[in-house]
């Protein structure tokens, strides 16, 4: 835990002499959540520092049984490659687990990229995701207070990979 950001906490084995060394129980959210209900987890926020590959291979089960879920995740490429991970890696994973959704900001929402692009990033990104595209759509178009884009290509033509590619 660095002195100085006490938001900014990391896993790892091999701290840096700055940072304040506490060991803390990991658990895998499969093992923690396998009694509750299916259909009952609606939001999961996952940002780890570099460790959102990890954690979401540690909740497969939960996503299966929660398809409906929304997911924000932090893109954090210089986090990931601490964690033996990347951002392309997390893109892709978002995408082989069936997850489609949009970078998100104060003055942004815009579709994910291919999975090489996050790789790319010199910060951070923000994407919301989910199995349920419609679901995610209406939540993005009440936040936006606006659709997302033309309804006439709400549901047809290129503009509708960005969510169900």
């Amino acid at each position: 835990m660095p002195s100085t950001n006490h938001a900014d906490n990391r896993l790892a084995a091999d701290a840096t002499a700055a940072w304040k060394r506490v060991e803390v129980p990991v658990l895998v959210i499969d093992d923690r959540l396998v009694d509750v209900a299916p259909g009952r987890v609606a939001f999961v926020k996952i940002d780890v520092q570099g460790w959102e590959c990890h954690v979401l291979r540690g909740m497969r089960a939960t996503l299966a049984r929660n398809p409906q879920a929304v997911l924000a995740i932090e893109i954090f490429p210089a986090g990931l490659q601490e964690a033996g991970a990347s951002g392309a890696e997390l893109a892709q994973l978002i995408r082989d687990l069936g997850l489609r959704g949009w970078e998100f900001g104060p003055d942004r929402l815009a579709p994910m990229h291919e999975p090489w692009v996050y790789d790319l990033l010199r910060g951070a990104v923000d994407v919301v995701v989910s199995r349920d595209a419609p679901r995610l759509e209406s939540i993005l178009h009440r936040w936006r207070g606006g659709p997302l884009r033309p309804l006439d290509q709400f549901r047809k033509g290129p503009g509708s990979a960005a969510v169900g590619a």
